[in-house]
């Protein structure tokens, strides 16, 4: 019957998903990716499963991409919007980091020169003629 078959392809998926995950926590992401590209139907999880997995190479703004995914897919499951306040959080914390050595929005062309002035100024006071 048409449950019976729902209900086969639910644990079916539920299954792939657990090994994924196994995957993605042993380090083994292309395998866990792998898997994950030949799932055709794609639902929260998939996509909370594809945000881990570019967690793991290191691409951020991807993984907070697919969170935003899942979440909105599943706006209720915590774990998804866990991930994606956690992607938030890091976001920002990088963002006032990097302000703060002067790489924001704040510095001006303007800036920008009279660093490179005052960084020839400083090698040619070493003795330097050229940087």
């Amino acid at each position: 019957t048409y449950q019976q078959s729902n209900d086969w392809q639910q644990s079916s998926s539920s299954n792939i998903y657990m090994q994924i995950r196994r995957l993605l926590e042993m380090g083994n992401i292309m395998e866990a990716n792998q898997l994950l590209e030949n799932i055709t139907s794609r639902d929260a999880e998939w996509y909370f499963l594809k945000g881990a997995f570019f967690i793991k190479k290191g691409w951020y703004e991807q993984a907070a991409n697919y969170f935003h995914r899942a979440v909105d897919m599943n706006p209720h499951n915590p774990e998804y919007r866990a991930a994606l306040n956690n992607m938030r959080s890091q976001n920002t914390s990088y963002r006032e980091y990097g302000n703060g050595m002067g790489y924001g929005r704040g510095m001006s062309a303007c800036d920008c020169c009279t660093t490179l002035i005052c960084a020839d100024c400083l090698c040619s006071c070493l003795g330097g003629g050229c940087c």
